[in-house]
């Protein structure tokens, strides 16, 4: 079987648009388009890849993925959209449940609701975010999240987050909610929590072949032996490398996986793979997708 594979796209104020990279990733049969989220960016963030004063420009200027995301999925009919990753830390789960449930709604239930951890230090701090809580703090508000979505009344008293009985709709189209995914590393906290609180993984590639199919394996199996063995979760594969450093469609070109990759991938358990696509100008972007859409084929 092939591996269906989307595109995720930095998306700026100076890239090609939300409305035109969306459509044009579906006229190619793509299956998805994902972007990511920072409300800001303080002068003096340190990405652990990049390390401090070497972010690229990108990253000082991202769009609201939620607002775009509505816009891809007004201009689109069959694409899938989400958040790469999406992150709860920042928000209030009273707002971002509302957001998301509104975000499915719009799109005829095709959102996926990818959600990480953060790496920025600095933007945590200045939403009012303790940096060294974050794990608690997002699995809290993705239980109160929760109640939200699935409940008619929902009430929560935890330590981060407390609300009175209210109502809250619209309710998401998929059932129970959007598909949540959660961003981390093959690492045993990351399956807790989506045992606990999603239904899948996003790993970012490179991850070794081996450590990949045995994390897949095991939270497989960690959901088979549990009270929700009816769920199956699904593991959609981030990788930034082909989109990240390329100037042109032969430098995208070669960074992409080849069909033994890709058959790799799917051999390890990988539902999806995503690939990062260059948005900066629309020739290049038309021009890759066109490669991604090679792959599938």
């Amino acid at each position: 079987m092939t591996l269906p594979i989307g595109i995720q796209a930095f998306l700026t104020d100076h890239t090609v648009d939300v409305v035109s990279i969306a459509t044009e990733a579906e006229a190619r049969g793509l299956d998805s388009l994902w972007l990511g989220e920072h409300s800001h960016m303080p002068v003096g963030s340190q990405h652990p890849a990049t390390g401090a004063g070497r972010l690229p420009e990108s990253y000082r200027r991202f769009v609201d993925p939620y607002i775009a995301l509505a816009a891809a999925g007004a201009a689109t009919t069959r694409l899938r959209i989400g958040t790469s990753t999406g992150l709860p830390a920042e928000h209030h789960p009273l707002q971002m449940a509302k957001q998301v449930a509104s975000l499915d709604h719009v799109s005829a239930g095709r959102f996926d609701f990818g959600v990480g951890y953060g790496w920025n230090e600095l933007e945590m701090r200045n939403l009012g975010v303790d940096f060294s809580r974050r794990r608690a703090i997002v699995r809290e508000k993705m239980r109160a999240m929760n109640a939200l979505w699935t409940e008619e009344v929902a009430s929560f008293d935890g330590e981060f987050v407390r609300f009175s009985e209210s109502w809250a709709w619209p309710k998401p189209v998929q059932k129970p909610r959007p598909p949540v995914l959660v961003g981390g590393p093959p690492k045993d906290w990351v399956l807790n929590d989506i045992l606990e609180f999603a239904d899948g993984w996003l790993p970012i590639l490179p991850i070794d072949l081996a450590e990949l199919t045995a994390t897949v394996s095991r939270l497989r199996a960690r959901f088979a032996s549990s009270p929700r063995a009816a769920v199956r979760p699904q593991v959609t594969a981030l990788d930034l490398q082909a989109g990240v450093r390329s100037r042109s469609a032969d430098d995208f070109a070669a960074a992409l996986p080849n069909r033994a990759a890709l058959d790799d991938l799917g051999s390890a358990g990988v539902d999806r793979l995503v690939l990062t696509v260059p948005v900066t100008d629309l020739d290049l972007m038309r021009k890759t997708m066109d490669l991604v859409a090679a792959l599938t084929r």
